[in-house]
C-alpha cells in the first residue's frame, strides 16, 4: 500500500455541546486533525475500510454519547455506543492537544472493552453533552 504524504487531514471539530459539557474554554482552533503517521497506521491496519473509519471518526466528533477530559484539559475521550443486531458495541476516540501551534489531534480509536481510562481519573468523568435542540420535536 502506498503511504499517504499530504500532511494532516481535518476530520471534524470539538463542538460547542462538548465544550459546554466539559466546561472547556477553547479560544483557539477547535478543529481536529489526524496526522500522516496515524492515518498511515489506520490505512495499513484497515486497508479495505479506513475511509469509512474516517467518516465514523467525524460522526463520533459530531454526536458523541459521552465525553471526558483530563484535569489539564489537554486530552479528550469520546465514547459512542452502537447497536449491531442484538449486541451493543462501543467506540472510544481519544484526542490530544499538542504541537506548536497547538491543535487537537486524533490519538487513537479503540473498541477495546478494557480500555485504559486512568488518564481521565483526575477529571470529572464521562458526561453526556446536551444537544442545542434537546427537548424540541423534530416534527415541529
Amino acid at each position: 500500500m502506498n503511504e499517504i504524504e499530504n500532511g494532516p487531514i481535518k476530520v471534524g471539530r470539538v463542538n460547542i455541546d462538548v465544550e459546554k459539557a466539559l466546561g472547556l474554554v477553547l479560544t483557539s482552533d477547535v478543529s481536529v486533525y489526524i496526522g500522516e503517521e496515524a492515518l498511515n497506521d489506520l490505512a495499513s491496519r484497515h486497508p479495505e475500510n479506513y475511509l469509512s473509519i474516517l467518516e465514523e471518526i467525524a460522526k463520533i466528533l459530531k454526536t458523541p454519547d459521552f465525553v471526558a477530559s483530563d484535569a489539564k484539559q489537554t486530552h479528550l475521550a469520546y465514547l459512542r455506543f452502537y447497536c449491531r443486531g442484538s449486541e451493543f458495541r462501543k467506540a472510544f476516540l481519544f484526542l490530544t492537544y499538542e504541537g506548536t501551534p497547538a491543535h487537537w489531534w486524533v490519538q487513537r480509536v479503540s473498541g477495546n472493552e478494557k480500555e485504559d481510562l486512568s488518564l481521565f481519573a483526575d477529571g470529572e468523568g464521562f458526561v453526556r453533552p446536551v444537544k442545542k435542540n434537546a427537548g424540541k420535536s423534530r416534527l415541529n
